[in-house]
């Protein structure tokens, strides 16, 4: 029962950011939303109800996993691509290097790369430039 109410208010919370002025990359991103939601969207009529459900959601988020358990990779990253980035960039790290369905990229909260088609093609200047906004 509970994760069909926790389905259900994530449907619910997607329907309301759809109606508000928010940055399409940034929908997913929870952690944005909590500290930037209210910046385009304070007079929006659902703006409490969203920012609860973002909390709700931030919260059940950090209860699953810890946030700095993720620090550096996607848990979609195999161990070879894992091998492959440290390889190229060393095991120090100043931002998160992950994949979607675009290619890998790497991310701080405050900036992104794009995608490329491999980890390989992730420019050391990108990365560097990428890991400076954390």
């Amino acid at each position: 029962m509970k994760i069909y109410k926790i389905a259900q208010e994530a449907d619910h919370l997607e329907e309301l950011l759809l109606t508000m002025d928010i940055p399409s990359m940034r929908l997913n991103d929870y952690n944005w939303l909590m500290r930037n939601i209210k910046v385009r969207n304070s007079s929006h009529p659902d703006i409490n109800e969203a920012v609860e459900l973002i909390k709700e959601k931030v919260r059940t988020t950090r209860t699953a996993g810890s946030v700095d358990d993720h620090k550096h990779l996607s848990e979609s990253l195999t161990k070879d691509e894992l091998a492959e980035a440290k390889k190229k960039f060393g095991d120090d790290w100043e931002c998160s290097i992950k994949k979607d369905e675009d290619g890998y990229y790497c991310m701080t909260h405050r900036a992104r790369s794009k995608s490329y088609p491999s980890i390989d093609k992730i420019p050391k200047s990108s990365f560097e430039f990428i890991g400076s906004t954390g």
